[in-house]
């Protein structure tokens, strides 16, 4: 899906984006609120706070 939206100058923000484009169901699960996603610098912080508290 990343690769067609891609080569056909599509522009999406993220893997759900890319597969709703091509008309695939994306579906929401839950995960363990440390799975974070880090974007901005301040992210690193509480990665850095998720670490110390499982070591």
């Amino acid at each position: 899906a990343i690769e067609y939206a891609l080569e056909n100058n599509i522009a999406i923000t993220d893997e759900a984006s890319a597969l709703e484009y091509i008309g695939e169901t994306v579906q929401v699960v839950m995960g363990r609120s440390d799975n974070i996603k880090i974007t901005y610098p301040d992210d690193l912080e509480l990665a850095r706070l998720i670490l110390q508290s499982q070591s």
